[in-house]
């Protein structure tokens, strides 16, 4: 398994919410191509300043990731249930009208890396999966409380990688 730690300081992010009960997963990916057919993404890819190649994909930022990315569970619901929110990095000169902005506290993350692939999207849930199954019951960490963020890849070759960054502390 491909991790590292980093810390981060605070930061805001901005997007399009949703809520889903904890066995809704599946409705991720339909919660996204909802918001590329009614134009949603578009909007918020435009107000968080992306840029897109002379055939209309998006540029990805200089590390490679893409403008549009995910945050979730960054406010306790209760009852099974989380937020959702299709993201991007908040600038001070974004037109944020009519999107949710959400705080991010200074955090530990731990930062789970995919292997390259062809399809983006399909290896969140399965870095989740192993970040909880094994490596949170092996290593010198515990779960914090805090938002979990997915962020999307893309590489010169034309593949793609996905990271889950999940919030950490040290195990006492």
């Amino acid at each position: 398994m491909n991790w590292r730690i980093e810390e981060r300081g605070a930061f805001e992010v901005f997007g399009i919410e949703r809520n889903f009960r904890l066995d809704e997963t599946e409705k991720i990916p339909v919660f996204w191509d909802e918001c590329r057919k009614n134009g949603n993404y578009e909007k918020l890819f435009e107000a968080a300043g992306g840029a897109r190649y002379p055939d209309g994909r998006g540029l990805p930022l200089e590390d490679g990731s893409f403008v549009i990315n995910a945050v979730c569970g960054y406010s306790d619901l209760g009852d099974n249930t989380y937020h959702y929110l299709i993201c991007a990095l908040k600038k001070p000169d974004n037109n944020i009208t009519g999107f949710k902005v959400v705080q991010i506290p200074k955090t530990t993350w731990a930062v789970f890396r995919s292997e390259k692939t062809d399809q983006i999207g399909a290896e969140i849930p399965i870095l989740f999966k192993q970040a909880n199954s094994e490596w949170l019951r092996s290593s010198d960490y515990d779960h914090a409380i805090g938002p979990n963020m997915e962020i999307y890849y893309t590489t010169p070759d034309g593949k793609y990688f996905e990271e889950l960054w999940i919030p950490v502390k040290k195990a006492l």
